[in-house]
């Protein structure tokens, strides 16, 4: 649980409004509009009570003292939490003329001087230096960034001072300019690490040794994205031994492994910690899509089926429905997985859309040999300069088997996995026209490239296990 105290400060001017608007409507729904400008960048800010005006008439400086909490203030990535530092007070008085052509003066309606002062305390020294100080101006305005570092405190100061009551008409381009480079300067993000990493770079040293002594290494993509994520999975165990267990940001570590754990094939820790996970924050859509994986993992796709269809209700519908599609079409349920992946297809872009076109190939081929049909729309438009618009055209007979297998061979670092895709959808079109037995030689080849991280791999394990009646 993250504290936020914040402390908005008027002098002169700025005050006497403050202070009228306090006598007006009252301290507490001065302090309700306030907390409602703060939610707008942290949701679920919880106010905590004891707001209170410090008023002083001598100096005329009127201060509001609020106090929040907040269950979740920062996203977990990796052994550190990434906050998002926002200045909406900042952007919203950076306003500029509203027409794109002005012919009268626009008035500059903000304070002589507008600063904020972010003071963040992390959970470990931070180790970093400050970057440069920064501003943007003209002769209507100056804004200026500097940061400051000491220890676990960071210290953000941003401040606009006005130049000018008005902006005339000539300089109105040349201050918009101005005012978007100063917009652009009122917010960033922090990474506040967790761990010491002289501690854990040895533990990370010994286990890219291993790694690169095993048999069969090879130093390629293949092998990057292994590496990568067993450093997440050790990382993330090792931000785990440092959190509370049971609170919102462990249930973020323990989904962010699990994901980690699928792409290295244990998919038996990998539903573990998605359970764990999910007993915490059972709204999390990372630890069920997560879950959800694991499950098609350990050949348990049925089960898989209905994780599936609550994530296509939300954020992670297109991810969602592809992985539905595969696997229905995995099942038998053909016309199921063609619907689903027709929706993917149709709520996705790029190639997360190519890769739904190639797998409603499968689902329309093996209803009556209907892939080329399935797909004909979408071929023309496919990228002849990448795997997905390659293995879309070999399905749809523009080239043969000799170029597929050439083009996925052409980059040695992509080599193995390319392979494993271009090996599973020949083989998945000949299990959908009939030919099991070279289909089955076909996915064989997948499992050797040891393409663990993709989900072609897992399919091509779970077919190979049920033609041996396992």
């Amino acid at each position: 649980m993250a504290t936020l105290r914040t402390v908005l400060r008027g002098r002169g001017l700025a005050a006497e409004r403050w202070r009228t608007a306090v006598a007006t409507a009252g301290l507490d729904r001065v302090a309700e509009v306030i907390a409602g400008v703060h939610a707008r960048v942290v949701p679920g800010l919880k106010p905590t009570g004891n707001d209170r005006v410090q008023d002083d008439r001598a100096t005329n400086v009127l201060e509001i003292v609020q106090n929040f909490s907040v269950a979740q203030v920062a996203r977990y990535s990796r052994g550190a939490l990434e906050l998002d530092i926002h200045g909406v007070e900042l952007s919203d008085a950076l306003a500029g003329p509203p027409e794109a052509v002005r012919r009268t003066p626009f008035l500059l309606d903000m304070p002589k001087r507008t600063s904020s002062r972010v003071t963040i305390v992390a959970p470990r020294d931070l180790g970093f230096a400050p970057p440069p100080p920064s501003e943007a101006n003209d002769r209507h305005f100056r804004f200026t960034y500097r940061a400051e570092v000491s220890g676990r405190t960071l210290t953000i100061v941003r401040e606009i001072e006005r130049r000018a009551d008005e902006v005339l008409p000539s300089n109105a381009e040349s201050f918009r300019q101005n005012l978007l480079k100063a917009r652009q300067m009122t917010g960033g993000r922090v990474r506040l690490g967790l761990l010491d990493w002289q501690v854990v770079r040895p533990e990370l040293e010994r286990l890219e040794r291993r790694l690169q002594s095993a048999r069969g290494y090879r130093p390629d993509a293949l092998h990057g994205i292994v590496l990568r994520n067993e450093v997440n999975r050790v990382v993330d165990t090792r931000a785990l031994e440092l959190i509370a267990r049971g609170s919102p940001l462990a249930a973020h570590v323990l989904a962010s492994r699990a994901q980690s754990a699928n792409l290295l094939g244990d998919f038996e820790a990998a539903l573990a910690d998605a359970d764990a996970a999910l007993a915490i924050d059972a709204n999390s859509d990372t630890a069920r899509d997560a879950r959800a994986v694991a499950l098609v993992g350990l050949g348990r796709v049925e089960e898989a089926i209905a994780e599936f269809q609550t994530l296509a209700t939300g954020a992670e519908r297109t991810s969602a429905l592809k992985w539905l599609g595969a696997v229905l079409h995995f099942l038998g349920r053909h016309a199921e997985a063609e619907a689903a992946l027709r929706q993917a297809i149709d709520s996705a872009s790029g190639e997360d859309s190519e890769f739904a076109k190639l797998w409603l190939y499968l689902a329309a081929e093996a209803q009556g040999g209907r892939g080329k049909a399935a797909i004909a729309p979408y071929v023309d438009a496919a990228d002849a300069k990448k795997l997905t618009g390659v293995l879309l055209r070999y399905l749809a007979g523009r080239i043969d088997r000799d170029a597929l297998l050439g083009f996925a061979r052409e980059s040695s670092d992509m080599a193995r996995l390319n392979l494993a895709e271009a090996y599973f959808f020949v083989g998945q079109q000949l299990l959908a026209q009939g030919h099991r037995d070279e289909a089955l030689t076909w996915l064989q080849r997948v499992v050797e490239t040891q393409a663990v991280p993709y989900r072609e791999f897992t399919f091509a394990k779970l077919e190979l296990r049920r033609a041996a009646g396992r």
